[in-house]
């Protein structure tokens, strides 16, 4: 790993931010960051959402949270970074929806002025 990637992380940079700094794809940094968790680690369990420290068991596949909440909260907040570019029904203007691939308006305005269209 990159010196300026383990300063970066040292203070408390997120994954977003290093990639745009170091101009590398988010998910480089984010395996790296993984391979650098399990290379100081000594033996030890990290969750991917909190960061708390957690015991596996060395049956099965190897979980990466330390509870269901933690592997719940982990994948909704990923979802929720994902942008969609969408048409708005209304104006027919392009817009980014964060999360929600079914949005239909670019606007709150647009919205309104679709309903009044029908109700008329």
């Amino acid at each position: 790993m990159t010196n300026e990637m383990e300063l970066l992380i040292t203070k408390g940079a997120t994954d977003r931010e290093i990639a745009d700094i170091l101009g590398i794809s988010i998910n480089t940094v984010k395996s790296r960051r993984r391979r650098r968790k399990q290379k100081y680690s000594d033996g030890k369990n990290y969750c991917l959402y909190c960061g708390k420290e957690f015991q596996r068991n060395n049956r099965g596949m190897k979980r990466g949270f330390c509870s269901y909440h933690c592997r719940v909260g982990y994948w909704n907040k990923q979802k929720m970074e994902q942008e969609y570019e969408l048409i708005c029904e209304n104006c027919g203007k392009t817009f980014i929806s964060k999360g929600n691939p079914n949005k239909r308006y670019c606007s709150r305005k647009c919205y309104c002025q679709k309903v009044k269209k029908y109700e008329e």
